[in-house]
């Protein structure tokens, strides 16, 4: 029997930022049917994968872990755009 509760998808999608898993993310953001996360997600030409999990960070509001990626990553641009946001 499958997991079929978003709150388990979507912390399971928390965990998979913390723990850098990009491609299990991706999953979670499917499982729990969040179309703009996952669409934000496909649409993303970021090289570094950081970056990639900041924006599931971003959509998850998961911020502190965002600005953490982005600074990683030294991408001061997205993390700029993330501070204008908030």
């Amino acid at each position: 029997k499958g997991v079929s509760s978003k709150g388990v998808w979507e912390s399971m999608a928390k965990m998979c930022v913390k723990t850098g898993r990009l491609d299990v993310a991706q999953k979670c953001l499917g499982q729990m049917q969040h179309a703009q996360g996952a669409a934000a997600l496909r649409e993303c030409e970021e090289p570094q994968e950081q970056a990639r999990l900041a924006i599931v960070a971003t959509h998850l509001n998961m911020t502190k872990e965002a600005e953490h990626l982005y600074t990683a990553c030294e991408r001061w641009d997205l993390l700029n755009t993330l501070h204008q946001s908030n």
